[in-house]
């Protein structure tokens, strides 16, 4: 079966990690020590695999949801500095309320990053022009440039915030979130600074960057529907039973 599977699937090649790349990788840390550890194993050995859902990034049922950025424990500045100083590559504008946000969000352009902004106030902030990615970023591609959590991330966390890559990484200051409402009340609770609320990541731009050999950063895609955890398992014997 795993034969034939597998030749039937050699068709369809390139195949994109589009959610579990940390799985992967540690998937294949684990291959690695095993084969250390048993140098005989046969070629079938379970610890040569891993477990995959294929899906096909046109199938119309596949979702992406978005991933916002609530920022606490944060003191260098409050929220208006940061927009103020972001002002160097953004236009911001204020708006009403959420609904309004949601709005501006659901009607950006694909190619200028938008995003949305509370701070107890709402805001709305466009990148000005792909031309400042380009003159920061020449390395990477400009699918990777119009990405917004690859914007957001080098250019207000990093620059504008000052944010270093370890203490993002590591969530110091950060929380990410699939539904805005908690990050609203912490924020006018006081127990966050602020909350970035972004647009989900677009399917092309997935593809293009991982095509073009780039890695999506860190949280910019929540595919959805998802496998239930534990639907199939892998016993990790020497041989595949």
């Amino acid at each position: 079966v795993i034969a034939v599977i597998t030749t039937e699937m050699k068709k369809h090649t390139p195949y994109i990690i589009a959610d579990g790349h940390h799985l992967y990788e540690t998937a294949i840390k684990y291959r690695d020590e095993m084969r250390k550890k048993s140098p005989d194993a046969p070629p079938d050995a379970a610890f040569n695999y891993v477990m995959v859902t294929l899906v096909s990034l046109d199938d119309p049922g596949l979702v992406v949801l978005p991933t916002h950025r609530l920022i606490h424990s944060y003191s260098k500045m409050d929220g208006q500095a940061m927009l103020k100083a972001a002002g160097r590559y953004f236009d911001v504008c204020n708006v009403p309320d959420l609904g309004a946000v949601r709005d501006a969000l659901a009607d950006a352009d694909p190619e200028l990053p938008r995003y949305g902004f509370y701070d107890g106030s709402y805001s709305v902030m466009q990148l000005k022009s792909l031309d400042i990615m380009g003159d920061l970023f020449p390395q990477w591609s400009s699918d990777f440039r119009q990405l917004d959590a690859a914007v957001l991330h080098e250019l207000v966390i990093e620059r504008v915030m000052g944010l270093s890559k370890e203490s993002v990484a590591g969530r110091e200051n950060l929380t990410y979130l699939r539904d805005p409402n908690p990050g609203l009340a912490a924020v006018d609770s006081g127990e966050a600074n602020f909350l970035f609320l972004l647009n989900p990541t677009r399917i092309g731009h997935v593809r293009a960057c991982t095509l073009a050999g780039e890695r999506m950063p860190q949280k910019s895609t929540d595919f959805f529907p998802k496998v239930p955890s534990g639907l199939v398992a892998l016993p990790l014997y020497d041989e595949i039973k």
